[in-house]
């Protein structure tokens, strides 16, 4: 789950690879990517008092073109966005699908990492958070946009409420990736079944997980504070660290994407 630049406040590409454009999660990564970039641009070219008077148009200029398109992303995103809430039922009902087909009894064992209780916990929490997160944004933005006719208080309320329910997602994500390698590390049951699969894989699935792991916790990492800066009313973070958390976040989706396009084809 990820907030662009709300709009009230608002490396190359292999032309080979057209799936990889195809795909939605990519393609909303591919968007941050660019916006956060043109946003983190945008703030390097801002006019100051050190640049000479007779640039200070031509930076005011750049500038605001790069603030403008940078937007206009965000807003593609939002607007993309729009139509999400199927995908959040499905991953609830592919979860609980998961669940009722876990083994219940105290003395089977898990079949998997994710099936104990407080990865099903956070897991639950994560899926009401993005409902949450996803109904209000469509509000907020279906009012930004006045179609919905809610005032500029409200609206801002969504807002920080949206990114609140954004926030709690990114640290339970954080919370779940720490509380996989806990047990990955202290579970017999895990740790033979890890090695088995290293043996038959000739590593290379372990080092693909491994990798994983590695590349989500820092996606989260980067997003958290970002989170927490939407979630406050006058925020806690310059428009410069925003945008370079989110180069940094939509950058590490983006080569996770590329990769499992890659493995599919």
């Amino acid at each position: 789950m990820s907030r662009p630049l709300p709009r009230s406040n608002q490396r190359r590409l292999n032309h080979q690879n057209p799936s990889l454009l195809s795909k939605t999660p990519t393609l909303d990564f591919i968007l941050s990517t660019t916006s956060y970039t043109l946003s983190l641009l945008s703030t390097l070219v801002s006019p100051s008092p050190s640049h000479p008077n007779s640039l200070l148009s031509h930076y005011a200029s750049l500038h605001l073109r790069l603030s403008n398109l940078s937007s206009l992303l965000s807003s593609t995103r939002i607007t993309l966005r729009l139509f999400s809430l199927p995908s959040i039922y499905v991953w609830a009902y592919s979860e609980y699908q998961k669940w009722a087909r876990a083994p219940h009894h105290s003395s089977t064992p898990p079949r998997t990492i994710d099936d104990t209780n407080i990865i099903n916990s956070i897991t639950l929490t994560q899926i009401v958070a993005g409902f949450t997160f996803q109904i209000l944004e469509n509000l907020a933005y279906l009012g930004d946009n006045n179609i919905l006719p809610l005032n500029a208080q409200t609206r801002a309320k969504f807002w920080r409420w949206c990114c609140r329910a954004w926030a709690l997602h990114v640290f339970l994500d954080i919370a779940k990736l720490l509380r996989q390698r806990h047990l990955g590390n202290t579970r017999p049951e895990v740790k033979d079944a890890t090695k088995q699969l290293e043996s038959a894989n000739g590593g290379q699935d372990i080092a693909e997980r491994e990798a994983q792991w590695w590349r989500e916790l820092k996606i989260n990492l980067a997003y958290a504070p970002m989170t927490l800066h939407y979630s406050l009313e006058n925020g806690v973070m310059s428009d410069s660290l925003v945008a370079l958390c989110g180069v940094l976040a939509s950058t590490w989706g983006l080569k996770g994407a590329w990769k499992k396009t890659a493995a599919v084809e």
